[in-house]
């Protein structure tokens, strides 16, 4: 299995309400899983093992339909076609420390990049772009927040958790259109 293998999933805090999961087996990045609620997308998984699991609950019509909007939108963004991502997010396994990096993290436009010191002085913090890095590793939702435009202050690309490290990275951002020259946005 790959580092971005299955994780288990905290308990929803409704244990009634539906969690679908759907598969884009054969991306060009690698097979990709999709985690819904009816409140939105709240896992995506780059590479390692298929896992197939179902849950009946409240909400279940809404939750599959999340997950085909969202199946659906990272297709066409794999395939060049899509730039923004309108699928609704769950951010209920984001820590709260975390999410307002992710939150402004998935703000960042398709074809730009922002560095790790960027976001920390945004976010009123200069001096946590370490904090910055973490949430990042941490991210549950790859590609819709797209952590791979997140970039050292030298333009070097550090870590990518998701598929096969930063050779996925580097070829998310050359989708984007970046030149990517010994590990450096160009």
């Amino acid at each position: 299995m790959s580092k971005d293998s299955w994780k288990p999933m905290p308990i929803l805090a409704d244990p009634k309400m539906a969690l679908v999961v759907g598969h884009l087996p054969n991306s060009p990045i690698g097979p990709i899983s999709i985690w819904a609620t009816p409140n939105g997308v709240i896992r995506l998984t780059i590479g390692g093992s298929i896992i197939e699991i179902s849950s009946e609950g409240t909400g279940l019509k809404k939750a599959r339909s999340i997950l085909h909007q969202a199946l659906d939108e990272v297709a066409a963004y794999l395939a060049g076609q899509l730039r923004q991502f309108r699928v609704p997010l769950d951010w209920l396994v984001v820590s709260p420390s975390s999410r307002p990096i992710l939150e402004y993290t998935y703000t960042i436009p398709f074809g730009e990049v922002r560095t790790y010191g960027e976001i920390a002085a945004h976010l009123g913090r200069p001096k946590a772009a370490r904090a910055v890095g973490s949430a990042m590793a941490h991210n549950p939702i790859p590609l819709i927040i797209p952590c791979h435009r997140v970039i050292g202050s030298d333009r070097t690309l550090h870590g990518y958790g998701a598929g096969e490290g930063l050779p996925t990275k580097v070829w998310l951002l050359q989708l984007e259109g970046h030149q990517i020259v010994n590990q450096r946005v160009a």
